[in-house]
């Protein structure tokens, strides 16, 4: 990788397509073997051999939300080159102990090996011993913008216009005073007017406001030219620091998509066979007949002998529909995939996705026969719904295949983003908008895989959801979240703590923390680690549902996890998540955080109740909401447990 010409490029280090997506995508700083770089957006990425360095995904509802008409994967396969990136930042620390000069190196390293200290190379110092490290921090501002460290304002903060007064381009000096591991004892210090400074305050606003350094507006992943960069006064934005290596520095804003029986219609999958040079024929020819105004009728009628495949399948699955009957469900079904973007309130969020989803996993009992088994697979488990744990559940389903669909569209810096409504005031681009219009692609990534879902008894929910003292406890978490996502009190930021408010529920902390809870029983037994599992959370009006599933290989896994679906393992997996729920290493401090209690005292935001690393907490890549939301409590109480009954066996 690197952002030189392809026959030229120094390959910093590699990336999984999933990694580009939740962790490292564009404007991101990903720490390699040599250096640590940052991707360039999507608009610079290469656009030669198309079919070799990505590949084409599509799914109808997430092409609508997010405006485009296909997503692209990048491929690892033969090692290619796809994902252009710089050095960033560019001030480096010398490693020979004896110089541990602070320089600013060239843009491109001269080998593989990476950057060397130029000052050592004179002296005849070996490459080895005299490697650059990247610097230790940057400067961000609330709106995204990154540059880099003001070393020289840093450590001459002291002086007249903060310069060096004997040399206009001091030679600085980066070390450590070896008395603990705190940033105060890091320093920086000019080797000509030997003024000095630690680095105690450097992650902080304070210091750069006393420096009165305003952000620059710059965006390096997208290009060299700034924007204007103001609060909401109107006033020069202040920039804070931030550790290079800090997760706040780049928050992924995704949406995600499963590929329900609802999207599987096989005028979907012949249009989206990217390997049948017919599908990408056939979608083109489409779209240019619209552009002459013409009908969807005229449309079929001129390719139906291409949907010759799509009208049998039709045909098998429907034995009682006339050749009519199965003409207009494809044109119907082309209306749906082409009709112009409907006003963003009308498209689905990825709330509305969620729901629709659950829908599909009630209504289908079993897969066997159905024309989309390679795209998605179920089956029903028969549970005795008079043992004590399954007493407790409505349904248990194993999904032997599922293929997920994960976009990146933005990321935020500083401050998650709401996972279901991100801001977009505060969401940054990965791409140049112009180019995103033109083109129509995002990055994405597709995973096959298998699945668990349950669902909870209703009747049992209801009841549970009117204890008032469980309302009292998980709304104190809910307005906690609102007000932590949208700090203020004016008009737009009350909006959507409201929003916010309205949105969550008891029922979806007691399924997000259940989700979790089961999530490490099946870690121990199903052949996957906690990393490797994902979790969706249907809690919308009266769903009530949790999926966790497994994404393996392009080709899927090996069975392990719907193995554990059949109600003789799965009785097992759900006791031992409700034992659980009563244990942790770290109790009693973790089982008597009470948000009630805690937010009175300390005022601070409390987005959890009684939940730690011990007990609740899983992976970032697991959990779809940050580990927040999470409280045993909901599961045990004696009085106010879902589970007490199960619980006190």
């Amino acid at each position: 990788m690197s952002n030189v010409k392809d026959d030229a490029w120094i390959v910093a280090g590699d990336l999984r397509p999933s990694q580009l997506i939740t962790n490292h995508g564009p404007g991101a700083i990903i720490t390699m073997r040599n250096d640590s770089v940052m991707i360039y957006g999507c608009h610079l990425w290469p656009k030669k051999e198309d079919s070799k360095r990505y590949k084409t995904l599509h799914h109808e509802l997430l092409e609508k939300k997010l405006k485009v008409s296909r997503f692209r994967m990048p491929l690892s396969r033969d090692k290619a080159k796809n994902l252009p990136c710089f050095s960033f930042p560019r001030w480096g620390v010398c490693k020979n102990p004896n110089c541990e000069k602070l320089q600013y190196h060239e843009p491109i390293p001269k080998t593989s090996q990476g950057f060397h200290c130029w000052s050592c190379e004179i002296n005849g110092v070996k490459l080895k011993d005299c490697e650059l490290t990247h610097g230790k921090f940057a400067v961000i501002c609330p709106q995204g913008h990154i540059d880099e460290f003001p070393w020289m304002e840093w450590v001459h903060s002291k002086k007249p216009e903060m310069k060096c007064e004997k040399n206009p381009n001091p030679e600085l000096r980066f070390g450590t005073k070896q008395e603990s591991s705190a940033l105060k004892d890091y320093y920086v210090q000019c080797l000509s007017c030997y003024a000095e400074r630690r680095c105690a305050g450097a992650t902080e606003s304070r210091p750069f406001q006393e420096m009165n350094l305003t952000c620059k507006g710059k965006r390096p992943w997208i290009g060299p030219d700034t924007e204007q960069c103001t609060d909401e006064k109107g006033k020069p934005t202040i920039v804070r620091g931030i550790q290079v290596r800090a997760t706040s520095l780049w928050y992924s804003i995704n949406m995600s998509a499963l590929n329900m029986p609802k999207w599987l219609h096989p005028v979907n999958r012949k249009l989206e066979d990217e390997d049948d040079e017919e599908g990408p024929r056939l979608r083109g020819a489409i779209e240019l007949g619209l552009q002459i105004n013409e009908s969807f009728e005229e449309i079929y009628g001129k390719w139906k002998a291409i949907f010759k495949d799509v009208i049998e399948k039709l045909r098998n699955q429907n034995p009682n529909w006339s050749d009519e009957d199965i003409d207009n469900d494809i044109v119907r079904k082309l209306k749906e995939i082409f009709s112009d973007t409907k006003p963003d309130e009308e498209i689905p969020s990825q709330l509305e996705i969620l729901n629709e989803e659950y829908d599909d996993f009630v209504r289908i009992e079993d897969t066997k026969g159905e024309n989309y088994e390679n795209e998605f697979e179920l089956e029903t488990s028969d549970i005795d719904k008079t043992r004590a744990p399954f007493s407790y559940l409505d349904s248990l389903k194993q999904v032997h295949r599922i293929t997920s669909i994960l976009a990146l569209r933005g990321f935020t810096r500083e401050r998650p983003p709401d996972p279901l409504d991100p801001d977009e005031t505060t969401l940054c681009d990965i791409v140049r908008p112009e180019y995103l219009k033109k083109h129509q692609w995002l990055p994405a990534v597709q995973n096959r895989g298998e699945g668990i879902f349950i669902s909870l008894n209703k009747e049992k929910l209801s009841d549970w959801e009117k204890d008032e003292k469980l309302q009292k406890r998980c709304n104190a978490v809910i307005e906690s979240y609102a007000f932590h996502s949208a700090p203020g009190n004016d008009e737009k930021s009350k909006n959507k703590q409201n929003d916010i408010k309205d949105r969550f529920s008891p029922k979806f902390i007691l399924l997000h923390t259940l989700s979790h809870l089961i999530i490490k029983s099946l870690a121990k037994v199903a052949g996957y680690d906690e990393p490797s599992l994902r979790e969706r959370i249907y809690w919308d009006g009266d769903r009530n549902g949790i999926l966790i599933y497994a994404t393996g290989s392009s080709d899927g896994s090996l069975g392990g996890l719907v193995r554990l679906a059949q109600s003789q393992h799965f009785e097992k997996i759900l006791s031992n998540a409700i034992q659980k729920s009563k244990i942790c290493s770290r109790d009693p401090v973790c089982e008597d955080i009470d948000p009630l209690e805690h937010i009175a005292e300390s005022k601070t935001h409390q987005l959890n109740g009684a939940s730690c690393h011990s007990c609740c907490f899983v992976a970032e890549t697991t959990c779809a909401f940050f580990n927040q939301f999470l409280d045993r409590w909901v599961i045990n109480n004696e009085n106010a447990g879902f589970f007490k009954d199960v619980s006190d066996e």
